[in-house]
C-alpha cells in the first residue's frame, strides 16, 4: 500500500510511504523558499513522489495532518495567528 500523508498547515510539506516503509519527505519551505511556509504543498507532494518513484495513480490513500492547527483559518485570519504567537500562546 502506498500512502501519500500531507501537511496543511503552517509547516506544509508531505511524505510517502510504502508497505510501512518511508520512501520521500518534503517540506514546502525548501521549494517556496520561505521558512515555515504555510502555501498547500504542490512542490512538496510533486517532489515526494518523484523521489518515490511513484506516479500519482499508484497512490492508494491520501491523509492529511491538520487536527492541531486550523490551516484554513489561519490562512484566512494570519495576523490572529502571528499575535498569537507573539504572545506565547496556542491558536
Amino acid at each position: 500500500m502506498i500512502i501519500l500523508g500531507v501537511a496543511d498547515n503552517h509547516d506544509a510539506g508531505a511524505a510517502l510511504v510504502q508497505d510501512g516503509q518511508l520512501l520521500a519527505a518534503c517540506s514546502q519551505e525548501r521549494f517556496d523558499r520561505k521558512k515555515g511556509s504555510g502555501a498547500f504543498p504542490w512542490a512538496a507532494i510533486d517532489a515526494a513522489l518523484d523521489t518515490g518513484g511513484v506516479k500519482a495513480r499508484d497512490v492508494d490513500r491520501v491523509v492529511f495532518g491538520t487536527a492541531f492547527t486550523p490551516s484554513t483559518l489561519l490562512r484566512r485570519f494570519p495576523a490572529l495567528h502571528h499575535n498569537r504567537k507573539a504572545e506565547g500562546g496556542a491558536v
